[in-house]
């Protein structure tokens, strides 16, 4: 910020503030003692000219240039922009008629220019020119009365209103639930909406994002009158809170004769030993069926010399299917799911994959198989893929809606590179298809292409390409090959290797937008990753714009959850792992288990997330080969980045997951 103001004749600023509307139509002498009373301040592209939370100590007025307003959520560490500002417009005056601090941050967009009043100037003005004083409270009169205006909105009860659920279904249910709306009723293109936050922006948005071309009709009702409806009428009408996140519960339970498995045209039957082949048949049937009634992510059929067990993964543990079988039933159950794998029954030395198709009424369901040998036979593990769990609406997944702003940003850019990273099973797939998906809905005329190992759901309108190491057909090449296909957006797999990554980056520099996977414990360490793999740093700085790194944590039950106090190891443990201060933990919430979670009192899961925003200062320091430890840091000081930490303290204060799930993470820290 300069901190010297220039040299101006104050006859100039004395007529430029004619067109001032705080100023306007005062006598030409008392703008020309506001003049002399001012300074000129320039300002370059960039700076900060005041900052949230600071003492309000000045008057600003746009002489030349544009600045943004932004709003620093402080737990996310996320800023989002609320207001461009041009010449003739001004800020500063809130917080200095009030004494209290700054409630936004102001930064340059261009080099610019502004009339600058000090506290001291302003009040000595009020106190010699009675004009000036009646001139500036008239407007700030007539702004707040507009306000009032803008925001009026008329208080309503939720039970006025007969519940429609296909209205309500019309709107993620998380981004309700969210931003505690109920929309009661829809009439060509209007949609009259309930909620509690008739003010808050980032909820409407929300609803316009979620419902676009809809003309809002905001009416409010009371927090308790909200509390009490989504208890009884809501959860009475839909049986229970919707599960909408990848690995969640499904809400209809199919029966084994509902499904259906899409067997291989030409088949031999094949002996099952001394277990009746319809016997097998029926009990693979009800596997898969009770798999996916529990919502399972992969069905495990695991071996042993004296039985043979069959586990399922439910929101990332392994619970039994029932009581382990007789040892005797896994020949013939491994050898009834290679037939349907199409694999070969004969080969028992080695690894196999396959894939089994499903219907069940009009819905499909992919099974991938993988055979492993083991000690006592063949283990098989089916990984569940369901289309419609991968293809999560971004602001589902990312339930802070600034920080899904940020993601959303940068999938709409039309270069750049975008990231995501984690461990085997952390959601990287459904977040990348989550990406691509909001993408093609944002613009219709865009050659999206993937590289796949393999291709795990069919995406409409996206050309597709699986890898094939054993034909030479590797990422590398591929991805040589497919950029004489005139991309606009790029999904690359994985990055396995450094020709890989460095045609990425050099892509996402060229006029691509290329989006990929690493495996890494954190957004920092992605960056590192890549020049430790070769990467030239100065690639890596330019051409990587945002990296999202996540974790999957359980999710409070949503039909028993309640407020609840935790005891004070508890809370100093999340004090003490940085996640939240003990006097933000005094209630949280905790499921108390219902037949909606199995008595477990968790329900699907929920992700964490650690997003990096590359900028000028983060470049620089990756540009330069800072170590990992720096980068952190530097990021941290530059507020471009937003932690698990913090991302975990929101999923607490929001009530969407419990302390337990959030300690197991950092457990090893």
């Amino acid at each position: 910020m300069a901190m010297t103001p220039r040299e101006i004749d104050p006859h100039r600023i004395a007529q430029f503030l004619e067109h001032v509307e705080m100023f306007r139509g005062l006598e030409a002498d008392s703008r020309l003692r506001i003049a002399q009373a001012a300074g000129y301040f320039d300002y370059a592209e960039g700076d900060e000219v005041i900052v949230q939370g600071t003492p309000g100590e000045a008057l600003f007025i746009l002489a030349k240039g544009k600045v943004e307003v932004l709003v620093n959520d402080a737990t996310m560490g996320v800023e989002q922009r609320v207001a461009t500002l041009g010449p003739g417009e001004f800020f500063g005056e809130m917080a200095l008629l009030l004494e209290g601090p700054r409630t936004a941050t102001v930064r340059t967009m261009r080099p610019t220019a502004c009339v600058v009043l000090s506290r001291e100037a302003f009040y000595r003005l009020f106190e010699h020119l009675p004009q000036v004083a009646s001139n500036v409270c008239k407007y700030l009169a007539m702004r707040l009365q507009t306000q009032n205006m803008l925001a009026s909105h008329r208080f309503v009860r939720l039970a006025d209103f007969p519940f429609n659920a296909e209205v309500y279904g019309s709107i993620p249910q998380a981004t309700l639930e969210r931003h505690q709306i109920v929309p009661v009723e829809a009439e060509g293109d209007k949609l009259t909406i309930v909620t509690t936050r008739p003010h808050d922006p980032g909820a409407l948005e929300a609803i316009k994002a979620a419902a676009p071309g809809m003309k809002l009709q905001v009416f409010a009702c009371a927090e308790e009158d909200y509390r009490q409806y989504s208890a009884s009428t809501i959860r009475a009408a839909i049986g229970r809170p919707l599960a909408s996140l990848s690995g969640s519960r499904v809400t209809q339970q199919y029966r084994a004769a509902d499904v259906s498995i899409l067997e291989p045209e030409a088949r031999v039957k094949r002996s099952t030993g001394d277990i009746p082949g319809d016997q097998i048949i029926k009990l693979v049937n009800e596997i898969v069926t009770d798999a996916l009634n529990r919502g399972a992510s992969d069905i495990h059929i695991e071996p042993s010399d004296t039985y043979c067990r069959v586990r399922f993964r439910v929101d990332g543990r392994l619970v039994a299917f029932r009581e382990d079988l007789q040892s005797r039933f896994h020949p013939p159950l491994a050898s009834r799911i290679k037939i349907l794998a199409d694999m070969d029954i004969a080969e028992r030395r080695r690894p196999q994959d396959g894939r089994i198709g499903l219907k069940v009424g009009e819905k499909t369901f992919d099974l991938r198989v993988n055979i492993l040998p083991t000690l006592w036979g063949e283990k098989v593990v089916m990984r569940v893929l369901d289309a419609e769990k991968s293809l999560v609406p971004l602001d589902q997944l990312i339930l802070s809606e600034p920080l899904a702003a940020v993601v959303r940003k940068a999938i709409y850019r039309p270069t750049g590179g975008i990231f995501v990273v984690g461990p085997t099973g952390s959601g990287k797939t459904t977040t990348l298809y989550s990406a691509i998906n909001e993408r093609k809905q944002q613009s219709n005329d865009l050659n999206i292409v993937t590289l796949e190992d393999p291709i795990e759901y069919t995406l409409g309108g996206v050309n597709q390409t699986q890898v094939h190491d054993e034909v030479g057909m590797s990422f590398a090449a591929a991805l040589r090959a497919l950029l004489r296909q005139d991309p606009n957006v790029i999904m690359i797999g994985e990055m396995r290797d450094l020709e890989t990554a460095r045609i990425a980056l050099e892509a996402a520099l060229t006029g691509h937008l290329v989006l990929s996977t690493l495996h890494t414990e954190g957004a920092v360490e992605a960056v590192t990753r890549l020049v430790e793999m070769g990467c030239p740093s100065f690639l890596v700085s330019t051409a990587v714009d945002v990296v999202i790194a996540q974790r999957l944590v359980r999710r409070a039950c949503r039909s028993c959850k309640t407020p609840h106090a935790y005891n004070d190891v508890v809370r100093h443990n999340l004090d003490r792992a940085g996640v939240l201060p003990m006097a933000e933990s005094e209630t949280l919430f905790k499921g108390a288990g219902c037949e909606a979670c199995s008595r477990t009192g968790y329900q699907s899961r929920v992700g964490v997330y650690e997003v990096l925003r590359n900028n000028d200062t983060l470049r620089e320091a990756i540009g330069l080969g800072e170590q990992e430890t720096s980068l952190k840091k530097i990021a941290a000081e530059a507020r471009s980045i937003t932690t698990f930490r913090q991302y975990a303290g929101f999923l607490l204060r929001a009530g969407h997951t419990t302390p337990s799930e959030v300690l197991r993470l950092f457990s090893t820290d």
